[in-house]
């Protein structure tokens, strides 16, 4: 039997379970049964299987014992294939049918070691689904809680395994789910969670970009499929984060992700299908529309009021603005959070999930570049369309500083993308890029709070000398960065040739 498990995960609400059921039973999927299952996962008590990404469980199924061993693989966005084998277990471990060697001495070598750490208790139902010829999913339900010592915790999810077919036949089936349900992918397992919670921990964090390694030889196609993975990945736990928790950073990170993906969609475009690039920059631009307000109100409180009322604490209106925009900001999020909650924002990202997983399974083009002269070549292009920017951005308007801060910043992603297989001497330094984006980006962040500001202005008009009092405390950063001066110390011209894949 092969081991690799195929199965993508997604977090319900338990008042939507009735909803579920409703949708299978109209996508003719059948019933497979129930269980109750009680789980014992086991470790050392230094949690050297969890420091290597192993996990062993004991599952009492009625009379039965079963014993679990998993591998983590790779887990994307929710999407999950990993190795796993399973045995009766009937009273001592025996690890003689793990097929991978390594994994197979850890375990044996701490087989005396092994204690219980947590467990799990839920109510298991099982569908079948068969919604395309040669593809089946089985549906499991799960309804319980995690047990660690006197720390509990609820379990409400769903997981789709694939039984038989392609990924994109799965997630394709998740797309039509989500549309009915309100779902989003969680890449967090029942392992995960428990061992936060015997170690007293926050498992959900804001997920911050990671690097994505690339062979220099290898198509552009596989390259791009790769890079949005890891997007998407971040957007999922930001999205996910960002429903539950009102830590700023998960709006913030779900914007990046979503940027990250655009500017990966500009940088290998031109050898995508093009409705595959349209359903893409469609479905990313709905999810930037979710944390905008937010993140928007967020960066007008912290970055422009507080620290005007920082330097003038005695000023009778200033802690009054602050708790209006405060009260405005938590507002928006709250709209936001209530979208998250509703069918859009997880249906949106599984269609962009089965966008990119049929992107991934469509054989590359023999006519293709290979990926780091591709890149060089974008690059160059990106290059260029910077020094015009800047060129145009002379004039200090701001929609033209705008449009520079955005190119440089696509060319910063798709740096950071695929950097490491191209060279150009006498480029402009990455961290110049960096610095650069982060001046034009405050002078965008104290154009873009204009309309807020006005708003307050309009609706509460005895604030208008602490907002008066703010707009004084950055004009001279305004004047700063608008003057030009910014712009004459770099060499614009770098960017515009040398680019050259590395050899």
């Amino acid at each position: 039997m092969n081991p690799l498990e195929v199965e993508l995960k997604l977090a319900i609400a338990a008042g939507s379970i009735p909803a579920l059921r409703a949708f299978l039973a109209a996508a003719s999927a059948r019933r497979g049964g129930a269980a109750t299952l009680h789980n014992t996962y086991f470790d050392t008590p230094g949690l050297h299987l969890l420091r290597r990404r192993v996990g062993l469980r004991v599952r009492k199924h009625g009379r039965r014992l079963l014993q679990t061993v998993k591998c983590t693989g790779v887990v994307t966005a929710g999407l999950s294939s990993r190795n796993e084998w399973e045995q009766p277990h009937r009273g001592d471990f025996d690890f003689a049918a793990i097929g991978d060697a390594a994994i197979r001495r850890l375990l044996e070598r701490r087989r005396d070691r092994l204690v219980p750490v947590f467990t799990t208790h839920f109510r298991r139902e099982i569908w079948i689904a068969q919604p395309a010829a040669g593809c089946e999913i089985e549906v499991a339900i799960d309804r319980g809680e995690i047990v660690a010592g006197d720390r509990k915790e609820s379990i409400t999810e769903i997981e789709l395994e694939l039984r038989n077919g392609s990924p994109a036949c799965l997630l394709a089936f998740a797309r039509r789910l989500a549309d009915a349900v309100a779902v989003l992918p969680d890449d967090r397992s029942k392992a995960e969670r428990g061992y936060a919670l015997f170690e007293q921990r926050t498992l959900t964090l804001p997920r911050r970009a990671l690097p994505v390694a690339l062979d220099a030889a290898a198509a552009p196609g596989d390259a791009f499929s790769r890079i949005a993975w890891e997007c998407l990945d971040q957007i999922a736990a930001n999205m996910r984060g960002a429903s539950e928790a009102d830590d700023p950073e998960f709006a913030h990170q779900l914007r990046v992700g979503v940027r990250r993906l655009r500017s990966a969609l500009r940088l290998f475009g031109p050898l995508l299908p093009p409705p595959s690039v349209e359903s893409l920059r469609a479905g990313s631009h709905a999810l930037a529309q979710l944390p905008a307000a937010t993140r928007e109100w967020d960066v007008l409180l912290h970055d422009i009021v507080e620290p005007a009322a920082a330097q003038a604490p005695a000023h009778a209106g200033i802690a009054t603005l602050a708790a209006c925009v405060r009260a405005r900001r938590d507002a928006a999020r709250a709209a936001m959070q209530a979208a998250l909650r509703g069918t859009a924002p997880g249906a949106t990202l599984l269609v962009l999930m089965a966008d990119v997983a049929a992107l991934a399974e469509t054989p590359p083009d023999a006519a293709q570049p290979q990926l780091a002269q591709f890149a060089a070549t974008r690059i160059a292009r990106f290059g260029r369309r910077v020094a015009r920017r800047a060129c145009d951005a002379r004039d200090s308007d701001p929609g033209n500083l705008h449009a520079l801060r955005l190119a440089i910043k696509r060319l910063r992603y798709s740096l950071e993308f695929v950097g490491a297989l191209v060279r150009n001497r006498h480029a402009v330094p990455m961290r110049q890029l960096v610095s650069l984006q982060g001046s034009l980006g405050l002078l965008n962040d104290l154009h873009a709070a204009a309309p807020l500001v006005e708003s307050v202005a309009h609706d509460e008009p005895h604030l208008l000398p602490a907002i008066a009092l703010v707009g004084g405390h950055h004009l001279a950063a305004w004047h700063a960065l608008g003057d030009g001066r910014l712009l004459r110390g770099t060499d614009w011209k770098r960017l515009r040739r040398g680019w050259r894949a590395r050899p």
